[in-house]
């Protein structure tokens, strides 16, 4: 039985993008912006982690919340949108360095798009089960 390489693809794409906007969600329709990151890590499982500010650690304190990732760059042509649940967590990113205050963030739904001039949007699932009849 083959391995998939889905997971690998996403993952090239998104450390490929380099940038994030992380948005908190208040409810089905009220999103809030956390912030833009450029700078996050992605480990073999897939889970984000990227460091907290700490304006917003005092001013929210649940520990686990929803989440929307907008992973792009500018001159890419495809975007990806996410959607996943968060948690603040203590990380050290090195054992002799004190602990950082960071969202760990695993992703449910995950949505790669991709730009061209035919504007075409290709969810993640159909755009594999494309490729693999082809």
């Amino acid at each position: 039985m083959a391995k998939s390489t889905q997971p690998e693809f996403i993952r090239e794409k998104i450390l490929d993008c380099g940038q994030v906007i992380i948005y908190r969600c208040i409810d089905s329709n009220t999103r809030q912006v956390l912030g833009y990151k450029n700078t996050f890590d992605m480990d073999s499982c897939g889970q984000l982690f990227f460091n907290l500010d700490g304006r917003f650690a005092e001013k929210y304190p649940s520990d686990l919340f929803p989440v929307k990732f907008f992973f792009y760059r500018k001159g890419k042509p495809f975007y990806i949108s996410a959607k996943g649940l968060a948690v603040k967590i203590l990380r050290r990113v090195l054992p002799n360095e004190p602990a950082q205050k960071s969202i760990r963030a695993k992703i449910n739904l995950i949505e790669f798009n991709e730009l061209n001039q035919a504007k075409k949007n290709y969810s993640f699932l159909s755009y594999f089960s494309f490729l693999s009849f082809h």
